[in-house]
């Protein structure tokens, strides 16, 4: 941000920082958007583990309460 208040552009702070043209306007967003708190912390990303679709945690919850369990024999049945 200092560097932006010199008057430098996004594409001469990326070269100066060694950083990508993206990172630098992600910077000047969140900056302007929450000042230097929005500096401090990295922004939050949604998960990359996919949630499970509703028809499986139905299915889950259906044989959790109306099918047999098995005894620990080391078979396990496949639910997904």
């Amino acid at each position: 941000m200092l560097l932006a208040s010199e008057g430098m552009t996004a594409e001469a702070i990326a070269a100066a920082v060694d950083k990508s043209l993206l990172t630098v306007r992600r910077w000047r967003r969140r900056y302007a958007a929450k000042g230097i708190d929005g500096l401090l912390k990295d922004a939050t990303r949604p998960s990359r583990v996919k949630p499970l679709p509703p028809e499986t945690i139905k299915r889950v919850v259906h044989m959790t309460l109306h099918e047999k369990q098995f005894a620990r024999t080391g078979l396990v049945r496949q639910v997904c």
